[in-house]
């Protein structure tokens, strides 16, 4: 006979206005059979929801009790949201140049442009992933990485700022050309 969830219980400390919105639909609910992998699912459904919508300092814990003898397992959530957060600055450097002999020819203005994420916006980690997969399918990136600078986070515990630290290294070029029997190619 399977192990069966009988009772699913999430506890929010200091839980955000809209907190029903993030524990709605999980991938796991009463009934279902008990399995640590679903469990570790609808953690991750809970994290996820509150990345995307302002809360990139969260903590979400899972507690689970089973009585084998019964079939049946209790399973508990506790989630930490941390203050609500908006992107303070976008730290966006001039892109490494492939070749050290050479100028970057990236602005980081023009990069800033074509982001997508703006200072002040709501920290929202899906828009910096889209972000990132923009400014790779450029293709004038060979390296991009977006992350928030967690040392930056401050503010209150309702209300905080973050920076995004952006790095890029440029796309080596080619051109070739001839003239007679020689030809180059520079970068």
């Amino acid at each position: 006979e399977p192990m069966l969830l009988d009772s699913l219980s999430v506890v929010w400390q200091s839980p955000p206005p809209d907190s029903l919105d993030f524990t709605k639909d999980l991938p796991v609910e009463v009934g279902d059979r008990f399995s640590i992998t679903d469990l570790e699912a609808g953690r991750d459904t809970i994290r996820r929801r509150l990345r995307n919508h302002g809360y990139p300092s969260e903590i979400v814990l899972r507690n689970f009790d089973t009585r084998p003898s019964e079939h049946r397992a209790n399973v508990e959530y506790i989630i930490y949201p941390g203050p609500k957060t908006w992107i303070s600055a976008i730290n966006i450097p001039t892109p490494l140049p492939v070749n050290t002999g050479r100028a970057a020819r990236i602005n980081p203005n023009r990069v800033r442009e074509v982001l997508g994420v703006k200072e002040g916006d709501l920290y929202n980690e899906g828009a910096l992933e889209k972000a990132e997969r923009g400014l790779f399918d450029t293709e004038a990136f060979r390296y991009v990485g977006i992350t928030p600078d967690t040392t930056t986070l401050k503010g209150s515990p309702d209300s905080s700022t973050i920076d995004i630290d952006i790095a890029l290294t440029s796309r080596m070029r080619f051109r070739a050309g001839c003239k007679g029997n020689r030809c180059a190619i520079d970068d």
